[in-house]
């Protein structure tokens, strides 16, 4: 009955065809179910057309637009090159990564094959809606134009700066040579490392290639922000300047000393040697800090002090181990404050 039916229907034109003798219930069925898509394929006696394709009121170039997704905000841009759509670059993104990244695979490639709307993509549904939102936008010139590269208002040299991240205050230096942005160095950060040092080795080098605001890293947004809010204030000169930390005034005899300082979870100690007027060696005596914190925080500061005779860059994730060392050595040369 399912090889006959289907074939009478067409070779009629018509759903209304011979019932197939000992299948009267399936034929029955499969011409309803034709009749059915034939009645949701008309509307008012006319075909239903296919989903017309976006409307590009647009002369060629890159367009920026923006929809409400389910998390927030999705910001993009649009290429049209030759009247057609040719790419969509996601550009800023609350949405949850592993949905939405898969989403955008999928929606992406398929808007600039249809050039037009297509089908939202299961369990993502937000998320497709607010791209096809804001790629229609885009054609249709309802846009913000790309971000405009960082006014640099500075002469060469290096600029301080900070702003508020996600845990603290992220304090920056910048470089300018040439005019141009070609250095970003973290001094200090408040942020969770494993997130932040992903984002910061990722951002750097596009903000120094942009040289202006560039995407944020999806899962780090308040630290993306802050850092391009350090930058912008570096190079227009809401800054302090940066200046090489003065070394250690060493006015002990040489020898070995002790020192000590409150750290994040208590007290350390540590013995501090000098010859020839110089620090050369320190040793940790006591510490009740987290040990797989501290030892990294110690394996790298302590040569770094030793070489530079003064105070270094604190780790970041060991804000107050590094700070507690610093007062330690201090404490141990009986470096008074302000010198």
């Amino acid at each position: 009955a399912y090889e006959n039916v289907p074939q009478r229907i067409v070779q009629a034109n018509s759903p209304q065809v011979e019932i197939a003798s000992g299948a009267t219930v399936s034929s029955k069925a499969i011409m309803a179910a034709v009749e059915q898509a034939l009645a949701q394929a008309v509307d008012g006696g006319e075909t239903l057309a296919a989903v017309e394709p976006f409307t590009i009121a647009v002369e060629d170039g890159t367009y920026r637009a923006s929809a409400d997704g389910f998390g927030g905000e999705l910001v993009i841009d649009v290429t049209v090159e030759g009247g057609k759509i040719t790419d969509i670059e996601v550009v800023e993104s609350q949405e949850t990564p592993f949905i939405a990244d898969t989403a955008f695979k999928e929606l992406i490639p398929a808007i600039i094959e249809a050039q037009g709307p297509v089908e939202t993509v299961s369990g993502a549904t937000f998320t497709s809606k607010a791209l096809l939102e804001a790629v229609e936008k885009a054609v249709s010139g309802v846009t913000e134009a790309p971000a405009e590269p960082f006014a640099i208002l500075v002469e060469d040299g290096a600029y301080r700066a900070s702003a508020d991240g996600f845990g603290g205050e992220l304090v920056i230096d910048v470089t300018v040579e040439g005019g141009k942005i070609t250095d970003i160095e973290v001094v200090e950060s408040q942020e969770t490392p494993f997130i932040a040092d992903t984002a910061f080795k990722e951002l750097i080098p596009a903000i120094i290639e942009a040289q202006g605001p560039v995407e944020a890293v999806s899962g780090a947004t308040f630290t993306s922000k802050a850092l391009l809010e350090a930058v912008d204030k570096a190079v227009s000169g809401v800054t302090e300047a940066s200046k090489a930390a003065e070394p250690f005034a060493i006015l002990v005899e040489d020898g070995t000393y002790r020192g000590s300082a409150d750290g994040f979870g208590g007290e350390l100690v540590i013995d501090v040697t000098v010859e020839g007027g110089k620090i050369t060696n320190i040793e940790v005596v006591q510490s009740e800090e987290t040990p797989f914190i501290a030892d990294t925080a110690f394996k790298h500061l302590i040569p770094a002090i030793i070489e530079t005779q003064g105070p270094v860059e604190a780790v970041s994730g060991a804000t107050f181990i590094s700070q507690a060392l610093e007062d330690a050595v201090r404490d141990a040369l009986r470096i008074k404050e302000g010198q």
